[in-house]
């Protein structure tokens, strides 16, 4: 799909959101306790709108890209040639420069655009096929409680702290915190689940100055994410089996079979846990468990 109809069809996704899913995509936050239904509905347009925009950002971004490399070639040819170039005249590569340049401004501020209404990539890839499962294994009559920040992670409000450290490569550590997701709901056999997701981001600053005086700046991006889940399952139902998951921890009470689990992972900004991951997890809770016969 070319970039005319990769923009006509995200327009027309735009021009159908309704006003919540417009508000959702200027806040990038969602939360409400709703039916797996209406959370579908909700989501749908939005993961379609956030999937085509990735789509034309990319496209446009390879424009950008070839605009800077055209502007420099054309902008080092007129400097090197003060008459012509293969019989082309010295001030066409000015001005083919200068087009260059301005294509470059265009494109950057279609993507800077884009990046205005951007959704994090987990909301599409995690989320949206999580609440379509949910919808398949929720209790009947009861709602999903969900809490979404599809935002950076790494803006303004979720900053924490900033320490530094002293040494022959200087370091300054900038921390930010995001919990992006939450959620609970009661399951088909009476079960009630728990789960969270919490990013830890951190922007490591490093200057480092070699022998000649000379100052060199480095930046990176560390993150770690920390998903939780709580199950907790009606003892007249399930009783534990012997232990086969040691990462999952487990308590007893009267009435009540609670299990815990923590998955922590180390990935790149722009990645998030997946969906396997998730439902993974769950699976391995249940099969600590097993079904009482009825």
């Amino acid at each position: 799909m070319n970039k005319k109809k990769q923009l006509e069809r995200l327009q027309k996704i735009q021009s159908e959101l309704s006003p919540e899913q417009r508000e959702v995509l200027k806040t990038r936050k969602l939360s409400g306790r709703y039916s797996t239904l209406k959370w579908m509905k909700i989501m749908k347009k939005l993961a379609l709108f956030d999937e085509f925009g990735d789509l034309l950002y990319a496209t446009i971004k390879k424009k950008r890209n070839w605009a800077i490399a055209f502007m420099i070639f054309f902008f080092i040819v007129a400097l090197l040639f003060n008459e012509n170039f293969s019989g082309v005249p010295m001030v066409a590569f000015f001005v083919l420069s200068l087009v260059s340049l301005v294509l470059l401004i265009v494109w950057s501020r279609s993507m800077k655009k884009l990046r205005s209404n951007d959704l994090d990539n987990g909301f599409r890839n995690l989320v949206v096929p999580l609440v379509g499962i949910f919808n398949e294994e929720i209790k009947s009559g009861t709602k999903l409680l969900l809490e979404v920040d599809a935002g950076d992670p790494m803006r303004k409000e979720n900053y924490t702290d900033t320490q530094k450290k002293q040494s022959f490569h200087g370091r300054t550590f900038v921390n930010y915190y995001s919990e992006w997701l939450k959620g609970n709901l009661i399951l088909v056999d009476g079960a009630q689940l728990y789960f969270s997701s919490v990013k830890k981001c951190q922007k490591i600053k490093i200057t480092k100055r070699s022998r000649s005086g000379k100052t060199k700046y480095k930046t990176k991006i560390k993150l770690r994410e920390i998903n939780q889940f709580k199950l907790v399952l009606p003892k007249s139902n399930y009783q534990l089996q012997p232990d086969q998951y040691p990462h999952i921890r487990k308590q007893e009470t009267e009435t009540e079979i609670v299990l815990k689990a923590k998955i922590t992972r180390k990935s790149a900004l722009i990645d998030n846990t997946s969906l396997e991951v998730f439902l993974n997890t769950i699976h391995a809770m249940y099969n600590t468990v097993k079904p009482l016969a009825s």
